[in-house]
């Protein structure tokens, strides 16, 4: 008991010298904490945002199936067709020329929605306006069908205006509050989309989060009538397919494969320069992606720490030196070995810390603002930043260390002498 107690003694004497000697060079101090500050921030900023992105992309194909599969021109390096990856060269958007193409031939087995982004815009009516680079896509009227967007006013596009693509638009709910913020009826209204004028004509229910998207904040147009309107349209259309009840979802596929086929006119030799996903592997191609940029952050925000790590142990190593006289001192007076290099590692495990601290608070704020501007559920990273902390305290002791080692091998008669 009495060990115990000379144990504790001993350590809450080192913590006070430790505090009082980083209060003696609050400069250096503050200094070593932003060092470490600003490498958890960067860390915690980037796994907040992509688990915000991950949670959302999860709920979305959870919660709301919509279309069966789809037709994708992406990079075949995140195919999972058959388990073979091949090169992105063997890849080609998909035009609006071929998704009208199949969307024709698959008729009789199934629904296909065709959408292109055809801008990045602001929306405006009057003095009021949304904020810029909202996405604008273009679609067809069974878009609405196979996607299950309900409308909560109004109604989706009509045979006609599809056809001659008539400047028309349904908007999410977000978009008509903006726009529209006295409660009255947005149907029948003008609203410019970028410089170009459409007609209000429906009101899209809900404001879920879909594929990372709000779905408040959908402006769809008819696919004829944006990419006449805005000339600057996106290359890639994007399929999506819901198959007939009598049909099973490998046969569809197999369907939706063989037709795509002889849209791309593929002769038998050469294989899918397409790709075919249902939900859990559409899912799976974007979970990937994400795993990938989270790596990718982690080992950013590692590289940032290592540099904390390196500049904290040199900033440690100078202050042994600036003590030297105050070392000799308490060795001289009986400070144990053990002792000395105790208390320099407190000093270090304390800077890291409160920087720690700093970095989770500051790396939260930074992910919750970007996730909020992204419309993206935010949600506090409890692990990671438990985790970040753990972190925090192994570059302490690990920056610490020499520093500690050298502070405790001073002879006492040469750090006396030390001018």
């Amino acid at each position: 008991m009495g060990i115990l107690r000379q144990l504790y003694a001993n350590t809450r004497e080192n913590f006070r010298q430790s505090v009082a000697a980083l209060r003696a060079s609050p400069m250096r101090s503050v200094l070593t904490m932003a060092i470490v500050a600003i490498g958890i921030t960067a860390l915690m900023g980037m796994l907040t945002v992509i688990g915000a992105i991950t949670h959302s992309l999860q709920s979305d194909l959870g919660a709301r199936q919509g279309a069966a599969f789809r037709i994708t021109s992406w990079a075949s390096n995140m195919s999972v067709q058959g388990g073979r990856y091949t090169s992105g060269e063997d890849f080609r958007y998909i035009s609006c020329r071929e998704g009208a193409a199949f969307a024709e031939l698959y008729a009789p087995h199934g629904t296909v929605g065709l959408d292109v982004s055809v801008a990045s815009i602001e929306a405006r009516r009057g003095s009021y306006h949304t904020r810029p680079y909202l996405n604008v896509r273009g679609v067809n009227r069974d878009f609405f069908t196979v996607e299950q967007l309900d409308l909560e006013q109004g109604r989706c596009f009509s045979s006609y205006e599809e056809r001659i693509g008539r400047p028309v638009v349904v908007l999410g709910k977000n978009i008509v509050e903006t726009l529209f913020p006295n409660g009255e009826s947005p149907l029948g209204k003008r609203v410019l989309l970028g410089s170009s004028p459409f007609t209000v004509i429906g009101v899209l229910k809900g404001t879920a989060n879909r594929y990372g998207q709000n779905e408040g904040d959908r402006m769809l147009v008819p696919l004829r009538g944006g990419l006449s309107q805005f000339p600057r349209a996106e290359a890639n259309c994007n399929i999506s397919v819901r198959p007939a009840a009598s049909s099973t979802l490998t046969q569809a596929k197999d369907a939706a494969e063989r037709l795509m086929r002889k849209v791309r006119r593929l002769s038998p030799q050469k294989r899918s320069n397409f790709n075919i996903t249902n939900n859990d592997e559409f899912l799976k191609l974007l979970l990937n992606s994400m795993g990938s940029t989270a790596v990718a952050g982690v080992l950013i925000g590692l590289i940032t720490l290592l540099g904390s790590a390196v500049a904290l142990m040199n900033i440690m190593l100078a202050s042994v030196t600036e003590r030297t006289r105050e070392i000799g001192t308490r060795k001289a007076i009986g400070a144990h070995v053990s002792t000395i290099r105790q208390q320099f590692l407190i000093e270090a495990v304390l800077v890291t810390l409160v920087g720690g601290f700093a970095g989770v608070l500051l790396g939260v704020v930074v992910g919750s603002l970007v996730s909020n501007a992204m419309d993206m559920p935010f949600s506090m990273p409890w692990g990671w930043a438990l985790g970040s902390l753990v972190l925090c305290v192994v570059v302490g002791i690990m920056a610490g260390y020499l520093p500690a080692k050298r502070a405790a091998n001073l002879d006492p008669i040469l750090a006396l002498r030390y001018e």
